[in-house]
């Protein structure tokens, strides 16, 4: 199995890109700290999640997971980091970045 350059498909892809792919209901907030529900869904309640656009970071202060947008992506559909990558890329039309 070919490596995937995580750095660059992190720099590459926005966290919007990724709550948009994920269908993330809509956050409040100013740029670039938002907040809104859980995209694992642990929990209903409104404001549990902080998102940082600029940073591309997420973290569930309900749940206690978080990471970068790849994490985010790979988490909500259920793959492994290096199959979601690709399938980033893929989704948002940009070439695959082999190592």
């Amino acid at each position: 199995m070919p490596l995937v350059d995580f750095r660059l498909v992190r720099e590459l892809i926005s966290m919007e890109e990724v709550l948009c792919l994920i269908e993330y209901p809509s956050w409040v907030g100013r740029w670039p700290q938002f907040k809104g529900r859980c995209p694992l869904r642990c929990s209903n309640r409104k404001h549990c999640c902080s998102i940082n656009l600029e940073k591309r970071i997420w973290n569930c202060h309900r749940c206690k997971q978080g990471g970068n947008h790849l994490d985010l992506y790979a988490r909500v559909k259920g793959l492994p980091i290096h199959a979601a990558a690709i399938e980033l890329c893929n989704r948002t039309g940009r070439s695959v970045p082999w190592l």
